[in-house]
């Protein structure tokens, strides 16, 4: 509470609200700074390491796809009681 409290502060003295609010842009702007990066280098890889006409290359069509908005992740998921293997199953 101390430290969040210094923090606050640190923003906009005497007005948290307002400081949460400017950290809260603030955190957003740096996530959007760090997705534009990963996908600059991502294009970057792709053009590296797979140019246009390479062969290994292959496109394919997913029919069995879910839709997008009827995929639903949990926000709170449980821990396996075992470590998973390498490959990510048991």
């Amino acid at each position: 509470m101390i430290a969040n409290y210094a923090m606050l502060e640190a923003i906009r003295q005497g007005n948290h609200g307002a400081a949460f609010e400017t950290l809260m842009v603030d955190i957003i702007n740096v996530a959007g700074w760090i997705a534009d990066f990963a996908a600059g280098a991502w294009i970057l890889a792709s053009e590296l390491y797979f140019p246009p006409g390479d062969r290994r290359m292959l496109e394919f069509n997913i029919d069995v796809a879910p839709d997008i908005d009827d995929v639903e992740l949990p926000f709170f998921v449980e821990m396996p009681s075992k470590p998973l293997s390498p490959t990510g199953y048991h």
